[in-house]
């Protein structure tokens, strides 16, 4: 596939009035969204950030597939970064599917020790997204 055949799916799309297509073939994935504009994506997040710990590592998975979010898209702060304390239940992130949000909650208490996944990342089914120590 070329920059030629993607333009032309881009067209197809638009005529279409869809707002999304994924095609994936071995060795080849291609995903093109078109929408409105939004405001921009805050500053990345670093990936796995690590506290130190000698403790046992309990992580927190996907649920489904989806785009992880670790913050409101109207906020500029996530609900929990890298050394805070969570609680059993508490709102963790987000997972996109579509217009579809889904809560990522913690299922026990601890500290963040590291984020696995990055903001607006797609992640698969049972996919780590955080990990918590006693």
């Amino acid at each position: 596939m070329n920059i030629k055949d993607i333009r032309q799916l881009v067209t197809w799309l638009s005529a279409a009035n869809l707002t999304a297509l994924h095609i994936q073939r071995s060795g080849f994935e291609l995903m093109i969204r078109r929408g409105s504009a939004k405001a921009p994506l805050p500053a990345p997040v670093p990936v796995a950030q690590v506290v130190q710990a000698a403790e046992p590592v309990a992580t927190v998975n996907a649920s489904g597939p989806g785009h992880f979010f670790s913050q409101h898209p109207d906020e500029r702060k996530p609900w929990v970064q890298v050394g805070d304390r969570v609680q059993a239940g508490q709102l963790l992130g987000v997972l996109q599917i579509g217009q579809l949000m889904l809560p990522v909650r913690s299922d026990r208490a601890g500290q963040v020790s590291a984020l696995r996944a990055g903001e607006g990342e797609p992640v698969g089914y049972g996919q780590p997204l955080f990990e918590l120590v006693n």
